[in-house]
C-alpha cells in the first residue's frame, strides 16, 4: 500500500507540469459551479437532447453566472496569460497548448465522478437526469472546439483566445 505522501505526489506533487497544476481549479471554480456538479438537486434548468443524422444535439440553458466569470476573466489575466507567455519565452510551450487545456477541462468531470443519472442500476448516484445530461454536455463544450463555420464560439474558446500567448 502507498503511504499518504507518495499518494498526494501522484495525485497533485510538486513535479506536475506547469500547464496542467491549474487545470483541476480553473474547471472546479469556474465551470463545475455552482448547480450542476455539486448540487444537482438544485439544477433549475433543463437541457433537452435530440438526435439528428446520428449526432446528438444537446440545449441546455447553462451559463456562467457572474461571479464565475469574474474568477475565468481574473485566472486569465493573472494567472493563464502570464504562465503561458513565460512557458512561450522559454520554448516550453507545446504547440498543442489549447488542446491540453481542453483534455484536462474534460477530463476533470468525467475522470473524477461518475456522471450518470440515479436509476436502479445505479441508485446511489447523486445526479439526476438534467444534471446528468448538463454536466456532460459542459464537459464536452470544455474538451472540444465549436465545429467550424458554427459562427459561434463557446466560454472556452473566448477564454483560449485571451490567455494566448501570440496574441498581445
Amino acid at each position: 500500500m502507498a503511504s499518504p505522501t507518495s499518494r498526494s505526489r501522484c495525485f497533485a506533487g510538486r513535479n506536475i507540469p506547469a500547464l496542467l497544476a491549474e487545470i483541476k481549479a480553473t474547471f472546479h471554480n469556474v465551470f463545475a459551479h455552482p448547480d450542476w456538479l455539486y448540487h444537482s438537486s438544485e439544477l433549475r434548468s433543463i437541457p433537452e437532447i435530440t438526435l439528428r443524422d446520428g449526432t446528438a444535439f444537446v440545449t441546455r440553458n447553462w451559463s456562467l453566472t457572474p461571479l464565475r466569470q469574474t474568477f475565468l476573466t481574473d485566472k486569465a489575466r493573472l494567472l493563464w496569460k502570464p504562465l503561458l507567455t513565460a512557458l512561450s519565452e522559454r520554448n516550453a510551450l507545446p504547440d498543442n497548448w489549447r488542446e491540453t487545456i481542453r483534455s484536462g477541462l474534460f477530463c476533470c468531470p468525467t475522470l473524477v465522478m461518475d456522471l450518470c443519472a440515479r436509476s436502479d442500476t445505479n441508485p446511489n448516484s447523486r445526479h439526476t437526469p438534467a444534471s446528468s445530461l448538463t454536466g456532460l454536455a459542459i464537459a464536452m463544450m470544455c474538451g472540444a472546439e465549436p465545429e467550424r463555420g458554427s459562427g459561434g464560439q463557446d466560454v472556452v474558446s473566448r477564454f483560449l483566445d485571451i490567455i494566448d500567448p501570440a496574441v498581445s
